[in-house]
């Protein structure tokens, strides 16, 4: 890995947020009890302990935080997507290795057309517009690599979101980034090999020094 590229990946894997993908019916059963409580006695009747909980990112709930993390997660594979293309071909050209579709990202630059919203407020509505693109940039960066059935789907709509469906989309982001460096690492690889197979087997220990 080059060390522009090493800069730009860690400063895009600050970014990432810290993800959430363990949901329980705990979780689910505090945030309606909290909900519940505040439309009969309103903010003021919750306690100080109930108030600071409600204000923070409750994991039993679906609000602006969730869909700000979830956004801003998306914006952070999409540059690491960008970012790969590039960086394949300066490490090729680091090793004199000639462009090969064996040594080249599987989707094309083209391919990375997402475009998150990552500035929710409280209180927002999500309209159907925007439900579709949130699933659709999901959808997007689901498609660009080659995945085993391990990953999980994208649901196919934000209506009642699921415990297991809000899980699944943020464990797929963390996988996604996951596999994305697996395969960085593994086209790396190929790249130096070849370098290394082409120098080997070449002039300089082919007896004629």
């Amino acid at each position: 890995m080059t060390a522009v590229f090493r800069q730009k990946a860690r400063r895009l894997h600050v970014a990432l947020p810290n993800l959430i993908f363990d949901r329980t019916q705990e979780d689910a059963d505090r945030w309606l009890y909290l909900s519940q409580k505040l439309d009969t006695l309103g903010f003021g009747g919750l306690t100080a302990q109930e108030q600071a909980e409600w204000l923070t990112d409750i994991k039993g709930g679906y609000n602006h935080t969730d869909l700000n993390r979830v956004g801003n997660a998306v914006a952070y594979l999409g540059g690491r997507f960008i970012d790969l293309v590039q960086h394949l071909i300066d490490y090729r050209a680091d090793y004199g290795v000639a462009s090969d579709p064996l040594m080249t990202q599987p989707y094309k630059l083209k391919d990375v057309n997402v475009q998150p919203k990552t500035n929710w407020q409280r209180g927002n509505y999500m309209y159907v517009s925007q439900a579709a693109r949130y699933l659709a940039d999901l959808t997007t960066l689901r498609s660009l690599l080659p995945l085993t059935s391990d990953f999980p789907l994208v649901p196919p709509d934000m209506i009642d979101l699921t415990l297991e469906e809000a899980n699944d989309i943020e464990k797929l982001l963390s996988m996604l980034d996951t596999e994305l460096s697996r395969v960085t690492d593994v086209l790396e690889t190929y790249i130096r090999d070849t370098a290394a197979a082409w120098f080997y087997s070449g002039d300089l220990y082919g007896g004629e020094i």
